[in-house]
């Protein structure tokens, strides 16, 4: 955005009043050179919205409602900042109503429908030509390999969500349950307003 702002302006001395805000409320605000804010704004995001934990043998994850989960498309990217919280081949539990469905249809074709595929093909793909959206197919494809199971909750037909590669969970307590009795020991994760906050591995675990 900085980029394309200094576009426009030029050399022309250009000057920004931003704001982290979260539940309605101002976290962070300060006016001042574009540039310099701008760095300070990305200091203070990582500082508010970001956290070590210890890598479990389960994530939970929701993005926090919506309008972070209203589609598929806006939905991914709670997985993308929380998956660092999960052991190398342990399960995840997606939780995401996807009221809107997968996204705008500009972004299905190479997202939902590249998604779809194999998964080495979406992998060959991508890596023989970048299309607009598919850096989120590559991102799930890549999730869904490395994981032993990604089960996901939601408003989304189960058709819909199993020829992506995932697991359908129609009870997510029951689940949970069933994956208590088998290991008492298991450790949990769980990540509420997943789409605002970036976890990381305190040791090792990232994928």
């Amino acid at each position: 955005m900085v980029e394309g702002f200094q576009r426009i302006v030029g050399d022309r001395p250009a000057y920004l009043l931003a704001t982290i805000q979260k539940s309605n409320k101002i976290l962070w605000a300060e006016y001042g050179e574009l540039l310099a804010v701008t760095r300070r704004g990305i200091a203070q995001v990582d500082k508010m919205m970001s956290k070590t934990v210890q890598p479990s043998d389960l994530l939970i994850v929701s993005p926090g409602g919506y309008p972070n989960d209203e589609s598929l498309y806006t939905a991914q990217r709670a997985l993308e900042l929380s998956k660092n919280a999960l052991k190398p081949g342990g399960k995840i539990l997606f939780l995401a109503e996807c009221r809107n469905g997968i996204g705008p249809p500009s972004a299905r074709e190479n997202f939902y429908d590249l998604l779809a595929r194999p998964l080495p093909e979406v992998f060959r793909i991508l890596h023989e030509k970048y299309i607009l959206y598919s850096h989120k197919a590559y991102k799930f494809a890549r999730l869904i390999e490395q994981c032993s199971f990604l089960g996901m909750t939601s408003s989304l037909e189960k058709s819909v969500i199993e020829n992506i590669h995932l697991q359908w969970v129609d009870d997510p307590v029951q689940w949970l349950n069933a994956e208590l009795r088998e290991n008492p020991q298991l450790t949990i994760n769980l990540v509420n307003d997943g789409n605002k906050i970036a976890l990381h591995a305190r040791t090792g675990g990232a994928f």
